[in-house]
């Protein structure tokens, strides 16, 4: 296939239109605005707002921008990376969402899911069955239409989470807390805390079992087919979690490894072999 290579001054503005083959676009100062039926598009090192709406697309890369990104249509694989500015991400990308290192607001929508944060200095890794993610800065917002498995750690700020079908596993960075509202209609939740966490705990299944691992501070009481899981550890936000068919399980973070510190901490016991005797001489 033909290739064409086009080298402008920094400080114009692009408008990149096509039908047919990828986009590179890097090392710019002014805005770029692409267009394409069918293309690639990879951009690094911009420092103006960019607005790119594809038709379909395999890859939509963007690394090392300075200001707004604005994404539209459809696509497969988004992989956005080191952007100072606002990120919004409208569209149905059939692929892997990968977004690490944003610091302004982010907003993500699509048909099957709406999912926003204040910020991601970690990172979202979601694809059509589930959503990843570490060190984030809410408020967060997640809400999805169809099946997804959630998994959260180290994120701070509140949090709301309502899933139509899935397990969503949560384990909160940091203190104090902020207040929760998650939801699933179908699946388990499981919530790990820091041990001096304080909060008020309002968790329910309908259809399923409740555990509590976190101690005396929480009961459990049956509830026709379901449980409820209540109580208060200081004073603190209220978490509200609910399943509607599924288990839900309380615990303090860490606490399953501790035992297996413990013994990883204990000296080991070496056993000293028998002395041989021999004749003449004295073993001790």
């Amino acid at each position: 296939s033909d290739k064409l290579e086009i080298i402008v001054p920094k400080a114009y503005a692009i408008d990149a239109r096509g039908r047919n083959g990828d986009f590179d676009i890097r090392d710019t100062v002014g805005p770029v605005d692409v267009y394409s039926d069918n293309a690639g598009v990879r951009l690094d090192n911009l420092q103006g707002a960019v607005k790119v709406e594809t038709k379909r697309s395999d890859i939509i890369r963007a690394t090392q921008l300075k200001g707004s990104l604005e994404l539209r249509g459809k696509g497969s694989d988004v992989e956005l990376a080191s952007i100072a500015g606002p990120v919004i991400v409208n569209g149905s990308y059939s692929g892997t969402i990968d977004l690490r290192d944003l610091s302004k607001p982010v907003h993500v929508e699509s048909q099957q899911m709406n999912f926003d944060a204040e910020r991601i200095p970690g990172e979202i890794r979601t694809t059509l069955s589930e959503l990843v993610g570490s060190n984030l800065v809410g408020p967060i917002r997640i809400a999805t239409t169809r099946g997804r498995d959630i998994k959260l750690t180290g994120f701070t700020q509140s949090l709301d989470v309502e899933v139509a079908r899935g397990d969503i596993s949560l384990q909160p960075g940091g203190l104090p807390l902020a207040k929760m509202n998650v939801k699933t209609r179908s699946g388990d939740i499981d919530l790990a805390l820091p041990e001096q966490a304080k909060f008020e705990l309002k968790g329910s299944t309908t259809h399923g079992e409740a555990t509590n691992d976190w101690g005396d501070a929480l009961h459990v009481e049956a509830d026709k087919h379901g449980s409820i899981l209540s109580g208060d550890v200081g004073q603190g936000p209220i978490l509200n979690l609910t399943t509607d068919r599924g288990g839900f399980t309380i615990r303090k973070l860490g606490a399953e490894h501790k035992e297996a510190a413990e013994r990883k901490e204990a000296p080991e016991r070496k056993e000293i072999p028998e002395a041989k005797k021999v004749p003449g001489t004295r073993v001790e």
